[in-house]
């Protein structure tokens, strides 16, 4: 089962026991995305986005908190940084010393 993590609800001590909650619970993927709160739909262009190193700590915290749930990182950047802004934000997270899945909203 793949689970909405959303932002990861708050920091890295948050996303990690968010984490732990879904993986307890049986999912077995969860994505976490880059939008700050308030949250707006992803085809918007006045979002606001946590930064790329932000982010990268967030899905460094859920790695490091799962046993085997999959993380998947998500962001709405092409709307508001365009398609280049998207796959900068990806090579951040690419660099960081987890895998991870990165997905772009189109």
């Amino acid at each position: 089962m793949l689970v909405d993590g959303d932002t990861g609800y708050g920091e890295a001590l948050n996303v990690m026991q968010m984490v732990r909650s879904f993986e307890d619970a049986g999912a077995a993927a969860v994505h976490i995305e880059d939008q700050l709160l308030p949250k707006k739909c992803g085809h918007l262009s006045d979002k606001k986005l946590a930064t790329p190193g932000d982010m990268a700590l967030k899905v460094h915290a859920a790695r490091k908190a799962r046993r085997d749930l999959v993380i998947i990182a998500r962001t709405d950047a092409i709307a508001s940084e365009g398609m280049d802004g998207a796959v900068a934000r990806r090579q951040t997270l690419i660099w960081t010393p987890e895998r991870c899945e990165f997905f772009l909203k189109r």
